[in-house]
């Protein structure tokens, strides 16, 4: 049997989204109006839109928070945060991980919760210069270094640190 002459017994059908004329295997059935390809194209295009409905974004809020709790996650965005500030990172992961393991629940923002200080708010993120402690603890060690910065100023300006 000759290849053009199956090629042309065929049967191709125009679909209803795209409008071309294409070949039946290009649809999933016989009863199919739309091609594969527009099918695909949709269902794109269907996701994108459920994603901006209050569901989905339910659903992206939830996702987010259930990732953000992966220490793993946590870590990487440590290091990545001291390095923009320009403080160095030399904490492995198994070591920032020991050091919060205890904590970890009690983490976070707010009154009672735990945060990485460095002593003195000096030198990079290393096991010898960090400590977990609560964020009460960690603005009070912050307000008497600046208080004494500016005791350490005798002209009454501002320490060139906090200009």
């Amino acid at each position: 049997m000759d290849v053009e002459a199956t090629a042309a017994r065929l049967p191709s059908r125009a679909c209803a989204g795209c409008t071309l004329e294409k070949p039946a295997e290009a649809f999933r059935s016989a009863k199919a109006r739309k091609c594969r390809e527009c099918l695909r194209r949709n269902k794109r295009a269907y996701n994108k839109r459920w994603y901006k409905t209050e569901k989905g974004r339910a659903y992206r809020r939830a996702e987010a928070r259930r990732k953000a709790k992966r220490p793993r996650r946590k870590y990487y965005k440590h290091r990545e945060h001291a390095t923009a500030r320009g403080i160095p990172f030399l904490l492995t992961f198994d070591q920032w991980w020991g050091l919060w393991r205890p904590h970890w629940e009690e983490r976070g923002y707010g009154r009672g919760r735990y945060c990485m200080a460095r002593h003195g708010d000096k030198g990079p993120y290393a096991s010898g210069n960090v400590a977990i402690v609560t964020n009460e603890q960690n603005t009070a060690e912050w307000l008497r270094s600046r208080s004494l910065r500016q005791r350490k100023d005798s002209d009454g300006a501002l320490a060139p640190s906090l200009a």
